[in-house]
């Protein structure tokens, strides 16, 4: 009889899922690189949606009095060559950068995705030709098809 009520025991703790809290702590904990990363991205993220918000200053405005000003309690970075905040213009920047780097990051896989399904779809001599004009690409350093 207990042989039935501990197998009955053993499956039922196979069956219950692990929460999402614990999911995070396990992932904080076997991975904490990658939970850097993830808390860094999910930082600018945050900066980029509530810009408005955090920026104490316009990032545009001008203030030839405050040109080139050291770091200081009212401009935590200083100002740029024109009087800008720059804070403001980091802050308000991230949104650019966030941007274009989920763009082309975006973009960049589902080309790569539809060639490497042409070619694998296709096979044969088409295969040949995309993995050679591959090969090219790769031949080149990056920084010059950048």
């Amino acid at each position: 009889m207990t042989d039935i009520t501990s197998g009955i025991a053993v499956a039922d703790n196979l069956v219950a899922k692990e929460s999402w809290l614990a999911k995070t702590v396990r992932f904080f904990r076997t991975k904490p690189m990658g939970a850097i990363g993830l808390v860094i991205v999910l930082w600018f993220i945050f900066m980029a949606v509530f810009a408005e918000e955090i920026t104490p200053y316009d990032p545009l405005f001008i203030a030839y009095d405050k040109l080139l000003s050291a770091p200081s309690w009212s401009h935590w970075l200083g100002t740029d060559d024109f009087g800008r905040d720059v804070l403001s213009r980091i802050v308000f920047g991230s949104r650019t950068a966030m941007l274009i780097g989920f763009t082309s990051s975006l973009v960049g896989a589902s080309l790569g995705m539809l060639v490497g399904l042409a070619s694998a779809y296709f096979g044969g001599k088409i295969d040949l030709i995309i993995q050679r004009l591959v090969d090219i690409f790769m031949s080149f350093p990056l920084i010059i098809l950048a």
